[in-house]
């Protein structure tokens, strides 16, 4: 059994540090979906939709 709980924990701990890194790469393509709109709203309007509304203006 502690072999099998083992591997049950190795993939929980895989599957949060991946949970982690996607809310990071999520922030940070907010953080430059927001830069692009101070630069060229129409732009990220475009990229919003494409990105299924995941923008949200600050």
């Amino acid at each position: 059994m502690p072999f099998n709980f083992a591997i049950k924990q190795s993939t929980s701990d895989r599957i949060q540090q991946e949970a982690q890194e996607d809310r990071l790469a999520l922030q940070q393509l907010r953080a430059d979906v927001n830069k692009l709109a101070e630069a060229q709203p129409v732009v990220a309007t475009k990229v919003d939709r494409l990105l299924g509304g995941a923008w949200k203006k600050p």
